[in-house]
């Protein structure tokens, strides 16, 4: 076993020290009450100096002295023993220094004398000092000696000083055994392997003393324990080794001196033999018990040796069951798990739970199917690692825009992300939502405002400039031309003042036929169109867009179109207005009297019943019988019958029609469109 190490503090040696009431007549001084190690005043109690590394009492004067009688010094003790000391470690006595005379003492030098080269005293003070003791009174100095070999340590402490008649006095310095006796031994466990039944083995332990100093190591008791009732089974002998390995019986206790390598000394050697004899009732372990050794060693001053090892064969082989022995003899306990596999409950919470027994130590256990603490727990409101309690611990990282955190879980949800959070941008000339950009998107801004301006750049919308919402005017001064809208466009304070002729075309551009434009209340309008067209939709966009036909608006201008027999003609057109007209004649070339007479007059195309039509003898009758309607808002007029000259038409007085004037009109008087329509005249 390695040494361990000691720490050895400094003595604080407490005396009960006084002055000599006694010596030369003089009488006693102050009662010292304890020698208190210092460096200096401040850690002494009050009252008390220090003085030579202790806290002293200077004389009050309560005793008489003797003036006359000179300087007297008394050292006490004469031989400062510093017994066993620890080495390389620093042990320290008080040494008293009174003056017994009637005058100051004047201590001048204070040195020691060693007999090696290896200096291990040392006082304070020391060396030249000037150190004043008034009568009667008592300073300590403290001497240290600090042990580094094991060998002897004798010196001696030379104290100088004004007496006259004992100028300079010798102390003895004197120490014993030096060090503490270490146990060590090795191996650190006996081990017999596979020891046949009935066989026996046996196994060495080395003790040793590990100690660095001359102090022996005693072992008073070896002896091995009974914890089965199988203790019989192992027997000890111990032996001293020579440094040239010869064994020599030998009987406890021991006394085992430690190394020196100063003086080329090894350390003594203890032999325990342990013999094992396997003659267990089954097979496989043998009997758990232990070599126990006793010493004077001060950390540790009981071992045990703990014995291992194995029997081959048994004296009554068995079926296996759990109860932690070899029962088939097999070398092997609870092999094959007897009497496991059944379903149970474990005593650890979540998933640890479920279970199966299995045979561990002879006993059956419930052990569960996952292995408390092998799942890491994690964010999902299950017990993973079987502590009893749900996601506990469990956090992750998280970050924002603004920089990283953690979360923690609870009940399978993480929150309370410590990250700084990202913050809505707004217009403050800061990055608020940590993007490295500051007031983007024009935060706060967007709204509409009123700049003060003329015209079309009264009008704004606040923006973030500068940090500052600030209203900017949609459109600046200047940057659009003036056009026909109503509007000041050049915010100059005059409104549609260009010529429309130069802007109404720009405005237009899909505008045709226009040949002239006028500016009327902020639209542009088609004011004269080409020859044969119109504005139907009066939309500035597409300008005259519907051709508008050659036939007349009014009824005497209508021109005359002759059918002969047989033969048929069209007219085609558009109404331009919702209110207006357009007329054609039409004239029937007849036989001879009697012969078959068929007029017709078709809306052919009413341009999807926007069209109607009227037929009239003359500009002023309409075509009637007593037994037929007007030949108003019709989309057909004809008559079928023998021509007869003179009166005779439906029984009436009127002559037969030979030439009719057809009337087109918007049947609903609807706003105009494009669309034609078509009049079909037949002579049949």
């Amino acid at each position: 076993m390695p040494s361990l190490p000691r720490t050895h503090t400094a003595l604080a040696a407490l005396l009960v020290l006084s002055c000599v009431t006694a010596c030369g007549g003089s009488d006693s001084g102050n009662v010292l009450d304890g020698a208190i190690p210092c460096s200096n005043d401040s850690e002494c109690p009050v009252g008390q100096l220090c003085t030579g590394g202790f806290c002293t009492t200077p004389g009050d004067g309560g005793a008489t002295i003797d003036a006359s009688r000179p300087a007297d010094i008394v050292v006490t003790p004469t031989t400062l023993d510093f017994g066993s000391p620890l080495l390389d470690a620093d042990t320290t006595l008080p040494l008293e220094i009174s003056n017994l005379g009637g005058t100051p003492l004047q201590v001048t030098r204070i040195e020691i004398l060693e007999g090696d080269d290896a200096p291990e005293y040392s006082a304070t003070p020391i060396g030249e000092v000037m150190l004043t003791i008034a009568p009667g009174e008592t300073i300590m100095v403290g001497v240290t000696l600090h042990a580094i070999d094991a060998e002897d340590d004798i010196a001696t402490l030379h104290i100088s000083s004004n007496d006259a008649d004992e100028p300079q006095v010798v102390v003895n310095l004197v120490s014993e055994l030096k060090g503490m006796p270490d146990l060590g031994f090795a191996p650190p466990a006996i081990d017999f392997g596979i020891v046949a039944f009935l066989a026996t083995a046996d196994r060495d332990v080395d003790l040793v003393n590990q100690g660095n100093g001359n102090a022996p190591l005693v072992i008073s008791s070896i002896a091995v324990t009974n914890t089965t009732g199988l203790g019989d089974l192992f027997s000890t002998s111990i032996f001293l080794v020579a440094p040239d390995g010869t064994e020599t019986a030998a009987t406890p206790p021991l006394l085992l001196s430690a190394a020196d390598p100063l003086l080329g000394r090894l350390a003594d050697v203890a032999r325990i033999r342990v013999r094992f004899r396997a003659a267990t009732l089954t097979s496989g372990p043998i009997p758990v018990e232990h070599v126990v050794v006793l010493s004077d060693d001060g950390d540790t001053p009981r071992v045990e040796i703990p014995m291992t090892g194995d029997v081959l064969g048994c004296a009554a082989p068995a079926p296996e069951v759990c109860d932690g022995l070899d029962n088939d003899c097999d070398l092997r306990i609870d092999n094959d798990d007897p009497d496991s596999g059944g379903h149970c409950d474990s005593s650890h919470p979540g998933l640890c739970t479920p279970g199966v027994l299995h045979c561990l130590a002879g006993v059956l256990t419930c052990v569960p199917d996952i292995t408390p603490g092998s799942v890491a727990e994690t964010c999902n409101a299950v017990d993973e690692d079987c502590d009893g309690t749900i996601d506990d611990s469990v956090m992750q990282m998280c970050s924002t825009a603004c920089g990283v955190g953690v979360e923690f879980c609870f009940v399978g949800t993480f929150f309370g992300c410590t990250a700084p959070p990202a913050l809505p941008e707004t217009c403050n000339a800061i990055d608020d939502d940590c993007d490295l950009a500051t007031d983007e998107d024009n935060p706060g801004g967007g709204g509409a405002c009123g700049t003060g301006l003329p015209g079309v750049c009264g009008a704004g919308t606040f923006q973030c400039l500068g940090g500052a919402l600030s209203c900017v005017a949609t459109i600046l001064p200047g940057t659009i031309a003036e056009s026909c809208d109503g509007l000041d466009n050049d915010c100059n304070g005059v409104t549609d003042e260009t010529p429309p002729e130069s802007t109404c075309p720009t405005q237009h551009p899909g505008a045709t036929s226009v040949t002239a434009w006028a500016c009327t209340s902020g639209a542009c309008v088609a004011a004269v169109c080409t020859d044969g067209v119109f504005d139907a939709d009066v939309s500035p966009d597409n300008g005259c867009e519907c051709g508008s036909g050659l036939h007349p608006p009014v009824c005497a201008a209508a021109g005359d179109v002759a059918l002969g027999t047989g033969t048929s003609a069209t007219m085609t057109g558009v109404v331009e207005t919702a209110t207006g007209s357009d007329y054609a004649s039409f004239s029937f070339v007849t036989g001879g009297s009697g012969s078959l007479f068929h007029p017709r007059v078709t809306l052919s195309d009413s341009g999807g019943g926007q069209y109607a039509m009227d037929v009239v003898r003359d500009c002023g009758t309409d075509i009637s019988c007593d037994d037929k309607p007007d030949a108003t808002g019709v989309d057909l007029w004809e008559s079928n019958f023998v021509y007869t000259a003179g009166p005779g038409c439906c029984s009436d007085a009127i002559a037969i029609p030979v030439a009719v004037k057809v009337r087109i009109y918007r049947r609903l008087a609807d706003a105009p469109t494009c669309t034609p329509y078509t009049v079909t005249a037949e002579n049949l």
